[in-house]
């Protein structure tokens, strides 16, 4: 049976294994390789969250009303605009 140390010591190896994981490229100015241009609407069930006139993430309608994008975009979700990609030129 491992000792009392071993949880904590996994968890410290695996969180200085994973540690540089989530950070950014530097100098990478394009992340989308071999990729296709999207006309206008091509995805309806996509949809574009912005505040003040800038992009803050995308989601997906479940209905006229509701859209289901990520936790962080709740933040006073009244100051944000959605367009949907069929309904706006």
């Amino acid at each position: 049976m491992a000792g009392p140390l071993f949880l904590p010591l996994l968890t410290l190896l695996l969180a200085l294994a994973l540690g540089s994981a989530g950070q950014e490229i530097q100098g990478a100015e394009v992340m989308i390789m071999n990729g296709v241009p999207c006309p206008r609407g091509c995805h309806p069930w996509q949809v574009a969250l912005f505040k003040n006139s800038v992009f803050q993430c995308a989601g997906v309608p479940v209905n006229e009303q509701w859209v289901t994008t990520i936790a962080y975009s709740y933040m006073r979700p009244e100051t944000y605009m959605i367009l949907l990609a069929n309904k706006f030129n």
